[in-house]
């Protein structure tokens, strides 16, 4: 892969180059296209591990898309290529599973949900690095419910308003993801399943515009997902 740094402003393909942008990135990036044909790869028996490669990929961006879908009212605040940093994690995930054959491995979320800590939409906006009070949150699977609590908030002290803009708002999102979404293959039972958790997977709430000065006082959210998953199970 070659990045274009000259004059020339091209997006698309010219023979076997394709060019391309890449979100985060302000250069143009330029790749050969080539490889085996789509015919080869579904039919011949010397790409079988391919196959069973691409099942599992498969498997691991079912999983990120459903990841990404349960922060769908924060997608705005993305500025680098997330889906690739949820794809690297999942696949992580995947290799844990060795009970299943190559090309079956799942990615039990549920089972390494610690995996996920640290990660961020934004690596410009790290909601840590902009609110300087300690925010708790608790999740009660018996009743789907989450508890989220922010202090009283001096913003003179303890909000960093890089952009300095005359108000702020916080948002937060509760969100609910089946082992089920990330199947490359679904049976009926695991489709059922998946749908059940996407029909009532989330829900969200939002402060009114806050002023960036002065002290607002705490903050106590209380978020709850549908009745009918309740309570949730393991997986």
């Amino acid at each position: 892969m070659a990045r274009s740094k000259n004059i020339l402003q091209v997006e698309g393909t010219i023979g076997l180059l394709s060019f391309y942008r890449l979100h985060g990135h302000d250069e143009m990036i330029v790749r050969t296209k080539g490889g085996p044909k789509k015919e080869d790869i579904k039919e011949k028996p010397q790409f079988e591990a391919v196959r069973r490669n691409n099942e599992e990929w498969r498997a691991c961006t079912n999983m990120t898309s459903h990841i990404r879908l349960s922060f769908y009212h924060l997608i705005r605040l993305e500025d680098y290529p997330v889906i690739g940093a949820l794809n690297a994690i999942c696949k992580q995930i995947q290799k844990a599973d060795t009970k299943e054959e190559h090309g079956s491995h799942e990615v039990k979320l549920s089972e390494h949900r610690e995996m996920l800590a640290g990660f961020s939409l934004s690596r410009k906006q790290v909601f840590e690095s902009a609110v300087w009070v300690p925010v708790t949150a608790t999740i009660d699977r018996n009743f789907c419910m989450a508890t989220i609590d922010i202090p009283e908030l001096n913003t003179e002290l303890y909000l960093y308003n890089f952009r300095k803009l005359p108000a702020y708002r916080i948002v937060v999102m509760l969100s609910c993801i089946s082992v089920g979404a990330a199947f490359s293959r679904m049976r009926p039972k695991q489709t059922e399943l998946r749908e059940k958790y996407l029909q009532n997977h989330s829900t969200f709430y939002e402060t009114q515009w806050l002023p960036a000065f002065g002290t607002q006082p705490a903050i106590h959210i209380e978020l709850s997902i549908h009745e009918s998953i309740k309570p949730l199970t393991s997986d």
